[in-house]
C-alpha cells in the first residue's frame, strides 16, 4: 500500500513539473532534456523566469538571460547542441582582442563540430556591439550589468569589477564538459578545439 500511494505521488509530481515548464515557455526544452540526455533531468527545477532562480552545480549549467550586443535579452538553454561560454574582462584591450580574434579565425572549425560560441563580460552592449564590429567578430558577445550570471556561475565575487577570464564548454543537456581559467588567450581557442574533437558531443549522450 505504501509502494503504491508514494508511486502516485511521484507521478503526480512529474507532471506538476512538466505543467510549470510549459506555463514558462520551456516546455520544448524539456522534452528534448528528457529524451536526450543522460544527465539527471534537472529542467524543472531550473526554470528561468529571472536569473534569480537560475541554479548551477559543478556538473551543470542551467539556462539563463542575459542582453546580447543589440541590447535584445537572449535566453541561453543549450538545447540547441554544444556551446562555449567564455567570459573577458572588457571589450577592445590586448588580451581581449587575442583571445576574440583566436576565437574569429577558427570558428569554422567550431561550426563544424556544431559547437556555439557565446562571449561574456561586464561591458555594456554599445561597448560589446562596437568591439564586435571592430574586429568582425562572428559570435553573439552578451552583457552582464547586473554580474549576477557571473557571480551565479562562480566567475566572479560580488564586488569585483571585471569578470575573470574563465569559460565553460556545454553540452546540449547543460553539463560541462570543460571548465577554462584561461592563462593564455592566444591559444584558447586552439585548446577548445582539441576538447571538442576528442568529446561524443552529440546531443544524444556519450
Amino acid at each position: 500500500m505504501f509502494v503504491l500511494v508514494s508511486v502516485f505521488f511521484f507521478f503526480q509530481a512529474e507532471d506538476g513539473i512538466r505543467d510549470l515548464v510549459r506555463s514558462r515557455g520551456l516546455g520544448d526544452v524539456y522534452k528534448r532534456q528528457e529524451e536526450d540526455c543522460i544527465a539527471p533531468r534537472y529542467a524543472g527545477a531550473n526554470v528561468v523566469v529571472s536569473n534569480k532562480e537560475f541554479v548551477m552545480s559543478d556538473q551543470h549549467l542551467a539556462p539563463f538571460v542575459l542582453t546580447d550586443q543589440d541590447g535584445r535579452d537572449v535566453r541561453i538553454d543549450f538545447s540547441d547542441g554544444a556551446t562555449l561560454i567564455y567570459w573577458y574582462p572588457m571589450a577592445d584591450t590586448p588580451g581581449c582582442i587575442a583571445q576574440a580574434e583566436g576565437l574569429r579565425d577558427n570558428f569554422e572549425g567550431f561550426e563544424a563540430l556544431g559547437c556555439r560560441i557565446l562571449g561574456a563580460s561586464f561591458d555594456a552592449a554599445s561597448r560589446n556591439r562596437a568591439f564586435r564590429d571592430k574586429y568582425r567578430l562572428p559570435f553573439e558577445l552578451l552583457s552582464d550589468a547586473s554580474h549576477e550570471v557571473a557571480i551565479l556561475q562562480g566567475v566572479v565575487t560580488e564586488d569585483a569589477s571585471v569578470a575573470r577570464r574563465v569559460a565553460f564548454l556545454v553540452d546540449a543537456c547543460g553539463r560541462i564538459v570543460h571548465r577554462y581559467d584561461v592563462d593564455d588567450p592566444t591559444m584558447f581557442a586552439e585548446r577548445v578545439l582539441d576538447d571538442l574533437e576528442g568529446i561524443n558531443m552529440s546531443r544524444h549522450g556519450s
